[in-house]
């Protein structure tokens, strides 16, 4: 795994409103100082589609998809943006803004994407982001961390592909 592009977009699309952190295939986009800073900013992912009823004892359409999003803070102004906007979502409880589509793409290599997850219909249940003064403790390094759910009965709203989806192509410089 070499890193992580994700896009976060408002049902309108407004690119005004689009949060993308992380990098792009390099065949895609010319490697630029940004690009360089965010390469490396999201240090995991993780999805999980869980089940609401722990006993539960048949397959049932109970599920919801989790996203947790892990990443380092850097001295970078154009993240710092980003952050910002996230925190702006995390707070926001606009019916228009608040639930928004996520694209997540894995990145293989410089090249190639290993999976590409597109989840409709998510909203922030926790976001936080933590300062330290020193920094060269892991613990104490500047970093954040984004917990998304998807709003329930959406599980048909979540596609699995192996490369960049075209309905997310006006996103992908953002």
């Amino acid at each position: 795994m070499d890193g992580f592009k994700i896009a976060i977009a408002t049902k309108d699309k407004e690119l005004e409103d689009l949060i993308c952190i992380g990098s792009d295939l390099r065949s895609f986009t010319e490697v630029s100082e940004n690009s360089k800073n965010e390469a490396k900013t999201i240090k995991s992912v993780d999805i999980l589609f869980d089940t609401i009823d722990n006993d539960v004892k048949k397959k049932s359409s109970s599920m919801l998809a989790k996203i947790v999003i892990k990443g380092e803070i850097s001295k970078n102004p154009e993240l710092t943006k980003k952050l910002r906007k996230l925190s702006e979502w995390a707070r926001n409880r606009s019916s228009d803004t608040a639930y928004r589509d996520v694209c997540i793409a894995v990145k293989e290599g410089d090249n190639t994407f290993q999976v590409v997850y597109t989840i409709k219909n998510v909203f922030v249940v926790d976001y936080n982001e933590v300062y330290g003064c020193d920094g060269s403790d892991e613990s104490e390094r500047d970093r954040f961390e984004l917990h998304l759910t998807q709003a329930e009965n959406n599980l048909d709203n979540i596609d699995i592909l192996s490369d960049w989806p075209t309905d997310w192509e006006w996103a992908r410089k953002g």
